[in-house]
Order: structure tokens, then C-alpha cells, then sequence
């Protein structure tokens, strides 16, 4: 006899779930097979020779218990519950566990809250990632059915990418495509990737446009060079994430400006800190040797002027540090005015010093 049951996991400490599972073999006795399907840890588990009947493993999946030899008694830490097959079937994850004549196949499972909407053909995005979406889809109907289910789930996909506005011709070249990777893969014991990266390839991250972005990968392909894309607007933007914001004090990885209060003159600066932090080691520099004294305390010293710490502008927020001392320096150029050491934008590129001086405010 062999039995489906589905198990959910709950507790304060994990130790305990290990326990648990530890002692399985006390708690049920012999003589059937159970295959346990485990959350969170994702696992298949086949207890053989435990069980004669199921009702002493039913008691034990359905209330909280004390995970000992001697005891049988609840455990507040500790909850499951389970779940049996019907009719021999049971889903587990992306997989659908029928238990026919004692032997366990496998199907592709779809939730019954499955909305049938992918990645519509038409949208404005790259052409790989429409070849990816029936990549992946061919790969769950393949890998994770038995054979005799084959031609059903490919039916299933080619109808549902076609509502999301898939051709046909596309779909057959993309399906058959992905079907010999499979089975030249499964011949060569070998699992197939969605694509072939190369191991010296470097990355560039830019918007997408079409053409363009096509342009560029097969202009650059012959320098190792890989565009891929990158969001401008994102759901952040969107949506209010329902956080407090920071006070500007809090906020940290900034590039910020503080004018002078007398000559209107900026200070740009850049920080990983609490912008707080580098606040108050701007006010207490003055009070350090002269030769430490950042261009800030040089220009309060010498003028006798005063920087209005109180109303400090973020210009940026950049969390990579080399990003951010980039942006630094941009911003230095373009406030040609500032009163920071012009030996602050000695490692940026002309490029960049051009394009700013002649875009910056008169």
C-alpha cells in the first residue's frame, strides 16, 4: 500500500521541525509507505515499512504534539497539519502526484487561481524575453509530467500564448527548438539553459528601445559586450510603499548641497552615512589642524561666511560607492561656482567635464 500525504510546517523554532522529522519513524508504524510532501523545506520524503493503517499517523499530523519517544502530548511550539490525496491525486508546488496502481507519475499542476496571462507578444520588450517566457513554460510541461501527459500540456501552452498574442509560426519554431534542447540534453545526462552566457561577457544596463537595443547587442557581440535592460519606471514609482519617510537627517549613500548663506555659493559632498553624521563633522571640522580642513571649513575660515546646515538639498541617492562619487563630481562641474577644490574632479573623464560645463547654470 502506498499513500500521498501532504504535510505543512509550522513553528517558533526550526530545531524543532527537525526533530520532528527525526522521530517519524516512532510515530508511525509499519508496513505501509508514505510519501511525505514537505513545506517550507521543499522535499519529497518516503517513509517505508511504518504505517499499518493511517489513523495513528492522522493523529499525530493534526494536532500540535511533543516531538518524544515517551510522549504524546501537545506541543505549543510545534503545529502541523496534512493533507491526503483524493482520489489519488495530490499537488505538490508546480506538480500534480497521482498515485496510480502504486506507482507515483507526475503532472504539470496549474492552481485553480491561474489567471492564463504571460508576457503579452505585443508589449514593448525585448524579443528574448518572449522566447524565455516559452522557454520556461515548455520546460514545466516537459520536465515535470510523465510522458503520457506530453502532448496535452504542449496543447495547453500553445493555446494560452496564443490568447497572449503569440503566432503561431513563432510558437511551433520556439516549442520544437526548446523540445531538442530537452531531449539532447536528457541523451547527454545534461540539464539545458535558457541561453549560453560567456564566462568573459560584460554587462551594460540601459533602457529598452526597440531596434536599438537589437542594434547594439549584434554591434558590441564581437567585444564581449551584452546590453540588457534596465527598468526607468518601476512599480515604486507607482505605488506608495506605506513606509514613513526618513527625515532627511536619516536618509544615508547621498550626494548633497549646502549653500553659503552669504556669497549663495554650494558645497557639493557625497556620503554613505547618516547625512546627519556628516553634518555635524562639517560644523566640527573648523575646530581640527588646518591641513584637514575640507574645502567647506576652508571657505568659512577664509570669509568669515556661514553655510546654512539647516536647509541641505539631496541631490542623488546612490547605494554603489564609486556611482556615487561619479555623481559627486558631475554635479561639482555643473555648479561651476562651487566652493569645493577643483582637485575634487581630477578622475572625471573630459567627456563628462565638457558636457557639463556647457549645460551648467550662468
Amino acid at each position: 500500500m502506498n499513500t500521498l500525504l501532504r504535510t505543512k510546517v509550522s513553528s517558533t523554532n526550526l530545531k524543532m521541525i527537525w526533530v520532528f522529522f527525526a522521530f517519524i519513524p516512532y510515530f508511525i508504524p509499519s508496513h505501509t509507505n508514505i510519501l511525505l510532501f514537505i513545506r517550507p523545506s521543499l522535499e519529497a520524503l518516503r517513509i517505508q515499512n511504518y504505517n499499518e493503517n493511517l489513523d495513528r499517523a492522522k493523529l499525530y499530523l493534526s494536532f500540535p504534539f511533543s516531538p518524544s519517544i515517551d510522549s504524546t502530548g501537545p506541543h505549543p511550539r510545534l503545529k502541523l497539519t496534512y493533507e491526503m490525496e483524493n482520489a489519488g491525486h495530490i499537488s505538490f508546488l508546480d506538480v500534480w502526484i497521482i498515485n496510480q496502481d502504486s506507482k507515483i507519475i507526475t503532472d504539470w499542476y496549474q492552481k485553480p487561481t491561474w489567471s492564463e496571462r504571460y508576457l503579452n507578444f505585443n508589449s514593448h520588450h525585448p524579443r528574448s524575453y518572449k522566447i524565455g517566457t516559452v522557454y520556461n513554460l515548455v520546460d514545466r510541461g516537459i520536465k515535470l509530467a510523465n510522458l503520457c501527459f506530453h502532448d496535452k500540456n504542449l496543447s495547453i501552452i500553445r493555446n494560452e500564448l496564443i490568447k497572449n498574442g503569440y503566432p503561431s509560426t513563432f510558437l511551433n519554431k520556439m516549442i520544437n527548438s526548446r523540445l531538442k534542447k530537452i531531449l539532447a540534453c536528457d541523451n547527454n545526462n545534461n540539464t539545458p539553459s535558457l541561453r549560453t552566457v560567456g564566462s568573459h561577457n560584460r554587462y551594460i544596463a540601459i533602457p529598452y528601445v526597440a531596434d536599438l537595443y537589437e542594434s547594439l547587442n549584434r554591434s558590441f557581440k564581437k567585444y564581449d559586450v551584452q546590453f540588457v535592460v534596465k527598468n526607468v519606471i518601476d512599480l515604486h514609482s507607482v505605488f506608495d510603499s506605506d513606509k514613513d519617510i526618513l527625515p532627511k537627517g536619516k536618509q544615508s549613500n547621498c550626494v548633497y548641497k549646502i549653500d553659503c548663506k552669504n556669497c549663495k555659493k554650494p558645497y557639493i559632498g557625497q556620503t554613505g552615512r547618516h547625512l546627519c553624521v556628516r553634518i555635524n563633522n562639517h560644523k566640527n571640522n573648523i575646530k581640527e589642524d588646518a591641513d584637514r580642513h575640507t574645502a567647506l571649513t576652508i571657505h568659512r575660515v577664509d570669509f568669515y561666511h556661514i553655510f546654512d546646515f539647516d536647509k541641505i538639498k539631496i541631490l542623488h541617492q546612490e547605494p554603489h560607492c564609486c556611482k556615487r562619487i561619479i555623481l559627486e563630481m558631475c554635479n561639482i562641474v555643473k555648479h561651476h561656482d562651487s566652493v569645493n577644490l577643483r582637485q575634487d574632479v581630477k578622475n572625471l573623464s573630459e567627456t563628462y567635464i565638457k558636457l557639463y560645463t556647457d549645460s551648467a547654470p550662468r
